[in-house]
Formats: structure tokens, C-alpha cells, sequence
């Protein structure tokens, strides 16, 4: 029997580290596939997934610009929890009736990146997120579900972050995401705002929570909580483009974590979370397992991670 045909699709593409995840995944487990990085046509991304699924692809991964668009394929059957909360895509599987179940795993990677790899707990913790573009959009929900004591979210534009909130409760309310939240809120991002969390969190632990939101610019010294966070997570592209300002006021708890969604480079916001006595981490870790879970969708087979993040992507 042939082997099964993977790819990943991106603009650029050249970087990506997929090839080599799914390629020692498929060792790991005997599985004999190819996977390899695809240059998607700017204009014509559509036509590059109908090439794919003609060409015999079982599946696919998506990495910038297409994830927002590969939401709107016109040939999706199914759409995953996960992705239906983010409107993006990062996972295809091309069925045999010809249509594409789609799925986002960055949340999955990012939750089990920090709560096992890291072995940081979330539940009852403060946690701060910066940045409310769509790298937040696709991990916020879950995050929330890990059951915090308080979640705030700041972005240089606060009527962002504050729609972004609005966007979640919103959608949540409606989703077949395993939880939900109450609907009864009216969110201005002026004060914090207690939200109660019920149903199943990723694990299945049944969720009857409630824990406060905030929004702010960057400025937090209004909504800090007196012991300090104890997780900040740069969801910036300031990682990448630099030009990295400390937000006004965040001040980390003992043994705190900060987690740069970047990975491969020191970034100036990983520098000042050391000069601040935090432990960091970059984002090495939550591209592997979200792969893992990509892996698993197509062959049924969750892979053993520990050996690649050990790695750090060296």
C-alpha cells in the first residue's frame, strides 16, 4: 500500500517545522506517510486545496494567511467545536465523499503545553493574555475552561479586546464547544464582569465556575490582582516584528510563567519576564502538540511529544 499523503500549506512556507514533527510522529508510530510544505497561491488558495484532495492528500495543515480562509471553504462538511469558536482552520481531512472536516487545534496545543509540559496549573490562577487578534481568538474559550480565577485580557486597541469578549460569550453560548457561558452579560470593559463556566472542560470534568473577566489598553493597574499573575501570554506579533513595550503595571506572581506564543527566538518580551523573576517559555511546545492532535485526527493515534519539545526545536 502507498503511503498517505500529507501537506502543509503557508505564504511562506519554506520555515515551517511541520515537515519534520509529522515525519518523526509517523516514525514514532509506523505509520508511512509524506508530508511535505506546499507555497499557497496568495489569489488562489481555494484551488490549491481542490488540488490537493484531487491529487489523493488525506489531509492537510494550514499556517498564515490561510487559516481564516479555509474557514469559508464552500466544500466543508464538518466543522470541529474548536474551529467553529475561532473561525479558522489549521487541520483538514479530505473525506471520501468529497467534502473537508475541518478542525483548529492551536487551543488543544497551547492548554497542553502549559498544563503538562510545563506542569502549570491553571485552575484558580490569574491569568493575562496580550494581544486580541486571531492567534487569541482560537485559544481564549479553552483557556477560560481550565477553570482561572481570573482572565484579563489587554490590547493596545481595548475596543478589540472588548469585541473579542463579546465573541466569545456570544459564541460559546451557541457552540457545541463541550461548555458554555452565561448569557446574561452586558460586557462595556469598563469594570470586571463575573462569568459563570458550565458543562465539560477538554478532560470532561463537569464545570459549574465562576471567575472574572477584565479588559484593558495597556495599562492594568485598574483590574491587578494583588497577588500578581501567574501566567502572562504574549499572543503579540511583537515576537516576531519586535518594538516589544511591557505593559503599564503587570506584576507576576512567585514561580509565575510567561509564555511567548513565538517559538525558536528570545524574544524582548521573554527577556523582561526574566528580569521580572518569572520562568518563561516560547512556543516550541504548543506547535508539537498541536500537531499531535492533527496527527491523531488522521490516524486515530495520539504520538508521544516529550522526545520533540525536549528538543526545543534545535
Amino acid at each position: 500500500m502507498s503511503a498517505k499523503k500529507f501537506a502543509v500549506i503557508g505564504n511562506p512556507i519554506a520555515h515551517s517545522r511541520s515537515p519534520m514533527i509529522h515525519a518523526q510522529f509517523a516514525k514514532d508510530c509506523g505509520i508511512e506517510l509524506t508530508y511535505e510544505p506546499v507555497l499557497g497561491d496568495l489569489n488562489g488558495f481555494a484551488a490549491c486545496v481542490d488540488k490537493l484532495r484531487e491529487q489523493g492528500y488525506v489531509g492537510a495543515n494550514l499556517t498564515l494567511p490561510f487559516k481564516r480562509e479555509a474557514y469559508l471553504l464552500d466544500i466543508i462538511g464538518y466543522y470541529s467545536p474548536e474551529a467553529r469558536e475561532a473561525q479558522a482552520v489549521n487541520t483538514l481531512k479530505f473525506e471520501e465523499d468529497g467534502t473537508v472536516s475541518v478542525y483548529n487545534t492551536d487551543g488543544i496545543g497551547l492548554i497542553r503545553d502549559i498544563t503538562q509540559n510545563l506542569n502549570c496549573t491553571l485552575l484558580g490562577k490569574n491569568v493575562l493574555v496580550m494581544g486580541a487578534g486571531g492567534a487569541v481568538q482560537g485559544v481564549l474559550a479553552l483557556l477560560c475552561a481550565e477553570q482561572l480565577k481570573r482572565l484579563t485580557l489587554i490590547n493596545r486597541t481595548k475596543t478589540k479586546a472588548i469585541g473579542l469578549i463579546e465573541y466569545m460569550l456570544a459564541m460559546a453560548a451557541t457552540n457545541p464547544l463541550p461548555f458554555h457561558f452565561s448569557t446574561s452579560i452586558i460586557f462595556t470593559g469598563d469594570d470586571p464582569v463575573n462569568v459563570t463556566m458550565q458543562g465539560r472542560n477538554l478532560d470532561g470534568e463537569r464545570l459549574n465556575h465562576l471567575f472574572e473577566v477584565a479588559v484593558s489598553d495597556w495599562h492594568v493597574d485598574q483590574f491587578h490582582p494583588s497577588e500578581g499573575y501567574d501566567v502572562v501570554i504574549n499572543a503579540t506579533s511583537t515576537g516576531l516584528l519586535g518594538g516589544f513595550e511591557p505593559p503599564v503595571g503587570v506584576r507576576f506572581a512567585p514561580n509565575a510563567l510567561a509564555y511567548d506564543m513565538v517559538y525558536g527566538k528570545q524574544t524582548a518580551f521573554l527577556d523582561w519576564a526574566i528580569s521580572q523573576g518569572a520562568r518563561t517559555a516560547d512556543g516550541w511546545g504548543m506547535l508539537v502538540e498541536q500537531a499531535a492532535k492533527s496527527f491523531e485526527i488522521w490516524h486515530g493515534v495520539k504520538p508521544d511529544t516529550r522526545a520533540l519539545i525536549a528538543t526545543k526545536g534545535q
